[in-house]
């Protein structure tokens, strides 16, 4: 089946085109390596010429998007907008694929299921990333706090050296002995 773009959209917002555009000077033989064996040569060169009549496999998304260096949401928008479905992303955080209500309900559990696979994969990346520790949020009022508390612990600390150590504090003070 060709590419079925969605009415009221642009003719190049499908997978085809998609592929395409993020190509660069990229051949098929290069993009079918960068994608590790997630993508077989016959499937790449049919689906790239022909379009797709269903939704590609998590396994294909994520090797297209890895063969063509961009987000897997941006290769499931222009899969789904290949399918009919006016799909585009509203937030960086969220995926709307309108119309997929109307789907038979097979091929809408394959879309969670993509989805849901998609999300794991996600989650574990984010799990073996490594973030940085924050920093506290200190203000200046912290700092001076924290200096003044300082400078009495080292008074303090001298008195107590000067003295050879006494608990108590005699009438004189530090400087009158």
């Amino acid at each position: 089946m060709t590419n079925q773009t969605p009415q009221g959209t642009p003719e190049d917002d499908g997978l085809i085109q998609f592929i395409e555009a993020n190509r660069g000077d990229k051949r098929d033989a290069d993009l079918i390596r960068l994608a590790d064996g997630k993508l077989g040569r016959t499937y790449f060169t049919v689906l790239r010429k022909q379009g797709i009549s269903a939704f590609p496999g998590a396994t294909v998304i994520e090797g297209l998007a890895q063969a063509l260096d961009v987000k897997v949401s941006e290769v499931v928008l222009a899969a789904a907008r290949s399918l009919g479905l006016p799909a585009y992303s509203t937030t960086s955080r969220d995926l709307v694929l309108y119309g997929a209500g109307e789907l038979p309900i097979d091929s809408q559990r394959l879309l969670i299921e993509t989805a849901t696979n998609l999300l794991g994969w996600q989650e574990r990346v984010d799990q073996l990333t490594p973030t940085p520790a924050s920093e506290p949020d200190w203000t200046q009022a912290d700092f001076d706090q924290a200096a003044d508390e300082q400078r009495e612990l080292t008074r303090d600390q001298r008195w107590e050296q000067q003295h050879g150590g006494r608990g108590e504090e005699s009438q004189l003070g530090p400087d009158e002995d």
